[in-house]
C-alpha cells in the first residue's frame, strides 16, 4: 500500500477511535503514526514489513503513554498498528507481526479475485473515505489552524514523494496516483499556511484596557 493509504487509513481509524475520548485528534501525528513502521527503509539492516512493523513492538512502545494519557492515547495506537493489519497484511503482504515474541512471517493467502479487486478498489474507496470524513468533520480546517507541526508535515510529504524521488517503479490503478498527489497537496497546503499566517491559539486570551 502507498503512503497515501497508510494515511488514510489511520486517519479513520484514529477519527472513529476519537469518538470515545470525545477530544480532537492531532492529524499531523496521526498521519506521521500512520507511516512510521516504514521507517525500515531507512535503516540499515532491518528488513522492511519485519520489526518496525509489530503489532507487539507497538504495544510495548505504547505502554508508557496509555499510563499518561489513558484513553486518549487509543487513537493514535490504532493509527500506527493499522499500517500493518489494515495496510499490508490484508493487501497481501507477509508482516512479521509478533516480533519479538516470535520471528515468524504472517501472511493472509487469500484467493486470486480477492487479490484483485484489493489491488483495483481498496486504496480508491479508503481516500473516498478519507476526504468524506476530513470534510464532514471539519478536520480540513483544524490542519489549517492548529498548533505547528511542520516537521510532521515534512516527513509525511517525503514519505509520499519518495517513491517518485527514488524513482521506485510502482504499478497502482491511476485513481490512486490521483489520490496521491491530492493528499500530497493537502500536506504542502497546510505546511505553506501554517509559515506563511502563523498559527494563532485556540482560544485567545482577551485582554480589556479600561479608561482610567
Amino acid at each position: 500500500m502507498l503512503a497515501t493509504g497508510h494515511t488514510a487509513l489511520g486517519y479513520i481509524i484514529a477519527r472513529i477511535a476519537s469518538y470515545r475520548t470525545k477530544e480532537p485528534i492531532n492529524i499531523p501525528l496521526v498521519w506521521a503514526l500512520s507511516l512510521a513502521p516504514d521507517i525500515d527503509f531507512l535503516l540499515p539492516g532491518v528488513v522492511h514489513l519485519g520489526p518496525t512493523h509489530s503489532v507487539v513492538l507497538a504495544l510495548l512502545v505504547f505502554i508508557p503513554f496509555f499510563i499518561w494519557k489513558r484513553w486518549k492515547a487509543v487513537p493514535y495506537f490504532l493509527a500506527l498498528v493499522s499500517h500493518s493489519i489494515l495496510g499490508d497484511l490484508v493487501t497481501n503482504k507477509a508482516v512479521m507481526l509478533l516480533w519479538p515474541v516470535s520471528s515468524r512471517w504472517v501472511f493472509l493467502n487469500v484467493r486470486w479475485l480477492f487479490k484483485w479487486l484489493l489491488f483495483r478498489y481498496y486504496g480508491s474507496v479508503i481516500f473516498v473515505v478519507y476526504l468524506f470524513l476530513l470534510f464532514i468533520t471539519g478536520d480540513h480546517i483544524r490542519i489549517l489552524n492548529g498548533d505547528r507541526y511542520d516537521a510532521l508535515l515534512v516527513f509525511c510529504f517525503l514519505a509520499h514523494a519518495s517513491p517518485l524521488l527514488m524513482g521506485v517503479p510502482i504499478k497502482v490503478p491511476p485513481l490512486l496516483v490521483i489520490s496521491h498527489v491530492l493528499n500530497m497537496g493537502i500536506m504542502v497546503n497546510a505546511a505553506v499556511h501554517l509559515y506563511r499566517d502563523g498559527v494563532e491559539p485556540e482560544y485567545p486570551i482577551q485582554v480589556s484596557i479600561k479608561d482610567p
